[in-house]
């Protein structure tokens, strides 16, 4: 079973709870009904909200990038991104 998640909905916190039948001692010609399974969904509004007033990206730091690539005058270090990676990759465990 697989989860996927939506980025463009909501927020929510789910709980799930299952509702097992309980053994009793029925006779035989009583059938038990399992009640079903269920779950609640309440909304995260306080989570949602800050999200919401929180600017995804640095616009000031996107013009700056694009006017020095577009000027040419953007330049980058093969080596000092290398590292970074290695970096990040020793960080995480897989190194």
């Amino acid at each position: 079973m697989g989860i996927e998640i939506n980025p463009k909905l909501a927020l929510t916190e789910v709980s799930r709870q299952t509702n097992k039948p309980q053994k009793s001692a029925r006779t035989t010609n009583q059938v038990a009904k399992a009640p079903a399974d269920s779950v609640n969904l309440s909304s995260t509004e306080g989570i949602s909200s800050k999200l919401d007033s929180t600017p995804a990206t640095n616009g000031a730091r996107i013009k700056e990038l694009k006017a020095a690539i577009a000027d040419g005058s953007y330049s980058t270090d093969s080596n000092d991104i290398a590292q970074k990676i290695i970096q990040n990759e020793q960080e995480l465990g897989v190194l």
